[in-house]
């Protein structure tokens, strides 16, 4: 299952109203803020501060757009996600981290419908 979905410059709407009403996971430094939507779509930040190198951070998002990938039939795909890393992880830990948070944001999607 390929992924079409990417935020562009015009959605900026869309990723200000993530970042400010969004709701965010948080664990070892990287960030995950979403807001639900009836299409979702992901964003990645790594700043190039963080890591000089493209191929470094290209990998870093593969990594997690790979776990998304997986995980977003479950209830992802009906969510904007915006993640980002304030300190980064060790390339061993992404997977987990990721997958850990993306699980969150599954139960909170699966716990707002049972509840409804």
């Amino acid at each position: 299952m390929s992924i079409k979905r990417c935020f562009t410059l015009k959605d900026k709407s869309t990723i200000k109203m993530t970042l400010n009403k969004g709701k965010s996971h948080q664990k070892n430094g990287m960030v995950v803020k979403y807001f639900p939507a009836h299409f979702g779509g992901v964003l990645i930040f790594i700043k190039k501060k963080q890591i000089k190198q493209a191929v470094k951070r290209n990998r870093i998002k593969r990594i997690v757009l790979n776990t998304y990938r997986e995980l977003r039939p479950l209830g992802l795909m009906h969510h904007n996600a915006i993640i980002f890393f304030k300190s980064l992880p060790s390339l061993e830990e992404i997977r987990p981290l990721s997958v850990s948070l993306f699980q969150k944001i599954i139960a909170n999607h699966k716990k707002t419908f049972s509840d409804a």
